[in-house]
């Protein structure tokens, strides 16, 4: 559990992005025009402001859900104590008492929405940032250890938004992993297969078994591929279909991209003798 005053700074810092407004970036604007049929500022405020349009409610979930900058702004705060769902009650009750609105800011068109903040957006807003999910002080150690502040504020905040659960072992290969690759110039290829891997890590499977099965499927997707490459020059499409043979819809490209990741994180944090899976 959080101190009152932690909470209430907190909760002032939410505060004060609120009532700054939240940017529409290109994706919020496409997401507009495509569903609004692109709106002009009045229409789009009588949609948001419409209660009966489930369309509406689902914009203002986008318009309110932290992104990572945002994210990153509070890092710091958040990760000083341990927070509780009593916590989170607290930040929102402070900041129902103070932030009445907010407003969506469409840069290039001067256009500034006025949105009412209700309880519920507030309690969603606080809800996605995750307060309760902590991570472990040595994985926090060496991430601030091995990266720039910027840097380290982004990772933090990443692995905080997958909810993974943290084990020893889990801790201590990521520890390695930030150790081993974070100076990289494709550290950010890598942190990207490292998070869902081990968000995803199958129970009683070590990480050195659970690296190679990953990677022998995809090279069995790969040899799926070129068989079918072969057959596909061997008789037409029709034929392949009327045997029951499918088009096996994977991208080879991106498939051996990631084989290069694997073999690069697994060679660069275990022992290269025992990783024969390629050969």
């Amino acid at each position: 559990m959080a101190s009152e005053l932690t909470c209430h700074k907190l909760a002032d810092r939410i505060k004060s992005i609120l009532m700054h407004g939240v940017i529409a970036d290109k994706d919020m604007k496409k997401y507009i025009a495509s569903v609004f049929s692109d709106p002009d500022p009045a229409e789009l405020q009588n949609i948001l402001h419409d209660k009966a349009d489930s369309d509406s409610d689902s914009l203002i979930d986008l318009i309110f859900t932290p992104d990572e900058t945002v994210q990153c702004q509070l890092e710091t705060l958040i990760e000083t104590e341990p927070f509780n769902f009593r916590d989170e009650e607290c930040i929102c009750q402070r900041i129902e008492m103070q932030v009445p609105e907010s407003y969506l800011i469409m840069p290039g068109d001067g256009v500034k929405i006025t949105l009412s903040l209700t309880p519920g957006i507030i309690t969603a807003f606080v809800s996605r940032l995750k307060l309760t999910q902590r991570l472990p002080l040595k994985l926090r150690t060496v991430i601030n250890q091995q990266s720039d502040q910027e840097t380290a504020l982004r990772i933090k905040v990443k692995l905080r938004n997958s909810g993974m659960k943290f084990t020893s072992a889990s801790i201590d290969f990521l520890c390695a992993f930030f150790k081993a690759l974070s100076q990289s110039k494709r550290f950010p290829d890598y942190l990207d297969f490292v998070i869902p891997f081990v968000e995803s890590l199958p129970a009683n499977t070590t990480i050195r078994m659970a690296l190679q099965n990953q990677r022998n499927q995809c090279q069995n997707h790969i040899d799926l591929a070129n068989r079918f490459e072969i057959l596909l020059k061997q008789s037409n499409m029709e034929t392949l279909m009327l045997q029951g043979i499918r088009t096996p819809y994977i991208s080879k490209a991106e498939t051996l991209a990631k084989i290069a990741v694997i073999d690069d994180i697994y060679y660069a944090i275990m022992a290269r003798t025992e990783y024969n899976t390629h050969n």
